[in-house]
């Protein structure tokens, strides 16, 4: 059975959705195994990080060299939304993307990249420096995602260090490319790999890896294959060390493009280049860029020619026959020309020697004739229509109509903006759509760019001529909410209450959680990677338990930490999982919240009420895995006394992982742990609630699990003892637990413990 549950937005929350949607998602499916859905918003669950963002970053180019044709380009852009079919990660050996930019592709991917990864590493084991292999790329607009492990050095390398691990670069980079080819990708995004987290100094990185691009290419290592190389990273030191190793690998022969140079020419008199544009309408992918029609590797190539069907009129037209040969014009003539007065406004040929699949030309007439703007809305319809219907992923449009047919730049422009827009109402599948205007043509260029960014801020709740709308169509009369969705009542409850003090965050938030003590150096590195001047995150020990503060000036820039930190605890806690389960004699049972069976109060339900607590249900524990190594352990332990029947109270995040591997003792640590650290139970209700009772605001619920528990030889603890001592004078033979008191027993192996029921409550101010 499954219980779902409505939770309204606020114009906050529909931000916050839009924004991290994805890592929101991921982290509640984990900690409550609940399931989101958001409603009455454009870009809920499985859009990519970056197009949701309210202010993308604008992919800027710096530097381009045609090299044995193919473009060699560096580029400041995010590489969770930039425009190529392959985007390649900077991985570490196991896949486990919880830092630097695997951690935002996974934000940005969703978690099908992670599984992806895992069952990679399952199958194949552990990955090489020097290692390529495709991925899934999840919700991020790729065809995969190439995870490529680089060299690792340590933190402030010695000279001979780098050096030993240039030539691992060059392999990791030469992979990266067979992989790319192999796989006939068109485009590759690589960024400066290992000069991150792996401390391989940047300029060197940057030297060493365009280095190998030009060899690759200039010495033939390719198969055929034309795969543009986009050098691309989002930060403005490495972007100029790219730049710079470019210029002086392959020679300055092309001007530095900058978004901030707008006028026609340079000091040279060479044509400046304009920045590619890039906004999102439903699921077109809408781009403006530069460059030759001709030249355009998407699936499909728009070219407009007059009722004569001459490809040689129009400049547009003759470039695309010269490169397509003249068999183009000999299609149109067999399959047009005898049909001259009944000719469709979209005429199909095959692409021949250009770059695409199939071309579309249309039929527009010139400006003075009757309704001639609206056949040209009409076409550009027609023509995403078309391809829409053919599954095309991808069309390239020049701007039609600035040429021998009149229209003035501002009309084509505005007339190509609607008609895309419009058109992507009806799609139910993503589609990149690219306008490309002729180099020279920069006030063609500028007249796209006006109307488009005039157009991407309209963007608002319910507008209908914004190009990226706040509603889906089908729900712009329902309030905005997240639908929550799980085997359980209080799994939604929990997950609500949890995205709710999310939402809520203004200048601080803290996430408890003891496995932040797994987190490791090149994690917590990452974790403060990247935060603003006035952002501060602290990791500390308080209450019994692990804790990671964040504060800032921006409740956005406490969210983003906040979910990097959840994140990262996520991946640590699967890894944690499979070490216990790879050393159990039989596979788990996975267990869950369920409401399927649940057990029946009995005597049970005066205890809880004497302690002001009422019980809403008690779930049972049934796992073969853990019964088994109960029973072994009762053997090894040899004892006669029989398994002390005893509670503990755990938050709700573990409720799930103890029904899965069992006892652990960073589920359930007290407040005040002065018997060992170890895992604590209490022999009565009234010892349980007292022990935890630090935890009662942290949860809707409060869970207790009845175990059986098996203390053996006990003596009574003392504070910072990490095991049990030595019986006797021999070091190996220790007692089995330890006591506090007659109520406290703590035992260091959760294999002693054999979870029986999950009794969820609440207490009477609550109920």
């Amino acid at each position: 059975m499954t219980n779902q549950l409505k939770m309204p937005l606020d114009g906050n929350g529909i931000n916050i959705l839009r924004q991290y949607g994805p890592a929101i998602k991921e982290v509640l499916k984990y900690k409550y195994e609940c399931s989101i859905d958001v409603l009455g918003i454009d870009s809920a669950m499985g859009q990519d990080f970056a197009q949701s963002r309210n202010q993308p970053m604008a992919a800027e180019k710096r530097f381009s060299i045609q090299l044995k044709g193919r473009e060699v380009s560096v580029w400041k852009a995010d590489l969770t939304s930039f425009h190529t079919e392959a985007v390649v990660n900077a991985a570490n050996e196991n896949l486990q993307h919880i830092g630097g930019l695997a951690l935002a592709l996974c934000v940005a991917g969703g978690s099908d990249i992670q599984s992806d990864s895992d069952t990679y590493i399952k199958s194949n084991g552990a990955l090489k420096t020097g290692d390529a292999v495709i991925g899934h790329s999840g919700c991020l607009p790729y065809l995969k995602i190439i995870h490529a492990v680089g060299p690792r050095l340590s933190p402030s390398p010695h000279r001979s260090d780098v050096l030993n691990a240039e030539p691992k670069l060059r392999k990791t980079v030469e992979n990266i490319l067979f992989k790319a080819e192999e796989n006939k990708f068109k485009s590759v995004a690589i960024p400066a790999l290992s000069s991150g987290l792996f401390n391989f100094p940047v300029d060197k990185c940057a030297d060493i890896i365009v280095d190998t691009v030009r060899k690759y290419i200039e010495w033939g290592y390719h198969r055929g294959s034309q795969c543009e190389i986009f050098l691309v990273n989002n930060d403005e030191p490495t972007v100029k060390e790219m730049e710079r190793a470019c210029r002086q690998a392959f020679g300055r022969t092309n001007a530095p493009v900058s978004q901030a140079v707008r006028s026609k020419t340079n000091t040279s008199g060479a044509k400046t280049s304009q920045t590619p544009l890039t906004v999102h309408t439903g699921n077109v992918h809408l781009t403006l860029r530069q460059g030759n029609i001709q030249e355009q590797v998407t699936d499909v190539i728009v070219n407009t020619t007059g009722e004569n069907l001459c490809l040689s009129n129009g400049e547009v037209s003759k470039a695309i026959l010269k490169k397509a040969g003249s068999i183009m014009q000999e299609e149109i003539d067999k399959k047009y020309k005898i049909a001259k007065k009944s000719l469709p406004l979209v005429l199909k040929t095959n692409s021949y020697g250009l770059g695409c699949k199939e071309v579309y030309h249309t039929l527009v007439p010139v400006k003075g004739v009757d309704r001639a703007g609206e056949i040209l809305y009409n076409a550009i319809q027609e023509c995403l229509k078309m391809a829409y219907a053919e599954r095309h992923k991808s069309i390239a449009f020049p701007a039609i109509g600035t040429g021998h047919l009149g229209f003035t730049k501002q009309e084509v422009a505005q007339i190509m903006t609607k008609a895309v827009e419009e058109s992507a109402k009806k799609m139910q599948t993503k589609m990149e759509v690219d306008f490309v205007i002729h180099p020279p043509e920069n006030d063609t260029f500028m007249a796209f760019e006006a109307k488009i960014r005039g157009l991407q801020g309209q963007s608002s709740p319910g507008s209908d001529t914004g190009l990226s709308r706040g509603f889906d169509e089908q729900n712009t009369s329902a309030a905005p909410e997240v639908r929550m969705s799980s085997a359980s009542i209080e799994a939604n409850e929990e997950a609500k209450r949890w995205l709710e003090e999310l939402l809520r965050c203004s200048g601080t938030a803290t996430v408890n959680n003891n496995f932040i003590q797994y987190l490791g150096v090149e994690e917590l590195h990452q974790l403060n990677s990247g935060a603003a001047p006035a952002t501060w995150i602290e990791e500390f020990f308080e209450m019994g338990c692990a804790k990671i503060k964040v504060q800032a000036e921006s409740p956005k820039d406490v969210i983003v930490h906040v979910l990097k930190a959840e994140t990262m605890l996520c991946a640590v806690q699967k890894e944690f999982a499979r070490g216990v389960k790879a050393h159990m004699p039989m596979l788990p049972t996975r267990g869950s919240m369920s409401d399927a069976a649940s057990i029946d109060p009995g005597d049970r339900e005066h205890k809880f009420k004497e302690q002001g607590l009422t019980i809403q249900r008690i779930l049972p524990v049934d796992n073969a895995a853990l019964m088994e190594v109960f029973e072994l352990k009762k053997k090894q332990l040899g004892s006669s006394s029989p398994p002390l029947r005893m509670y503990q109270r755990i938050p709700a995040q573990f409720c799930s992982r103890l029904k899965d591997i069992g006892f652990q003792r960073e589920y359930a640590p007290p407040y005040a742990p002065k018997y060992g650290e170890g895992i604590y139970f209490s022999g009565s209700v009234r010892g349980a609630v007292d022990l935890w009772r630090e935890q009662s605001h942290q949860d809707v619920y409060q869970y207790y699990v009845e175990a059986q528990v098996l203390t053996g030889k006990s003596t009574p603890g003392k504070r910072d003892l990490i095991m049990p001592p030595p019986v006797g004078d021999d070091p190996l033979v220790r007692f089995d637990s330890l006591s506090g008191g007659t109520d406290i027993s703590v035992i260091f192996n959760g294999h002693q413990a054999l979870p029986e029921c999950i009794i969820i409550c609440k207490s009477y101010d609550v109920v």
